[in-house]
């Protein structure tokens, strides 16, 4: 019983956003983006000196993504975004949706957040100029 009464708070909780097709992506988002840290989970932080590793995040203007790890392609798609909208605030996330990986984004100045809905972890890019 409560496993069900779980699963039906989550499930309203859910059912409290609504998802704003309208929107389209920021344009901010589109260019390079060199990856510095990502923290959460049991592993801390990691960033490219403790991990010996470069990640770059690809974003064009016709809605796809590159992923590179050290300067070899690792994986390739489209990507969408949108907005939730919560019904009992103004509150809003931005999503971005990178071939089934969703996370919420946000960007500030030259720096772009990427933080997974599930597993409380983010990553951080820094913008190739």
């Amino acid at each position: 019983m409560k496993k069900f009464l779980s699963l039906l708070v989550i499930a309203f909780s859910l059912l409290q956003c609504e998802k704003d097709d309208t929107s389209t992506y920021s344009s901010s988002l589109i260019g390079e983006w060199d990856w510095f840290i990502t923290c959460g989970g049991v592993v801390g932080c990691l960033t490219p000196t403790a991990t010996h590793s470069t990640m770059k995040l690809v974003l064009t203007a016709d809605s796809t993504f590159s992923r590179y790890l050290n300067d070899t392609l690792r994986s390739a798609g489209r990507f969408s975004t949108y907005i939730l909208i919560s019904e009992n605030s103004t509150d809003t996330t931005n999503i971005i949706n990178l071939d089934s990986s969703i996370q919420k984004y946000h960007i500030y100045h030259d720096t772009l957040s990427l933080s997974n809905l599930t597993f409380y972890y983010g990553s951080g890019y820094k913008r190739i100029k």
